[in-house]
């Protein structure tokens, strides 16, 4: 026997997930997460997106934008939506809502929202 592969259950199973955990349904954001997440990354891998906006905005936005105002000079390296766009086709392709970020600040800016 070995403890439930949920985190934080102490239930003892052969293998997998006790009864209990396996039977729960998965949380509504979690399931709204996964559906627009899924119909964004066609938008990420389009040539609209690769080839013109994303090349565009780093050309215009050569600095970090985080950094510049922390008075550091560090390329930007990702176009980052300021306001996540949770699916919204209108918000993803909102040049207002684009900014240059290294990749250290978007991933730390993605690590704050996610939580």
């Amino acid at each position: 026997m070995r403890p439930c592969a949920t985190p934080g259950c102490s239930s003892l199973v052969k293998r997998g997930r006790c009864d209990r955990c396996s039977k729960r349904k998965a949380s509504k954001p979690t399931e709204n997460r996964a559906a627009w997440y899924l119909q964004a990354r066609h938008w990420y891998d389009s040539a609209r997106w690769r080839h013109q906006w994303q090349p565009r905005l780093l050309r215009e936005q050569p600095l970090c934008v985080r950094c510049l105002a922390a008075g550091k000079t560090v390329p930007s390296e990702v176009a980052d939506h300021i306001e996540p766009h949770r699916g919204r086709y209108e918000r993803f392709w909102d040049w207002d809502n684009l900014q240059g970020l290294c990749v250290q600040c978007h991933n730390a800016k993605s690590r704050s929202e996610r939580q």
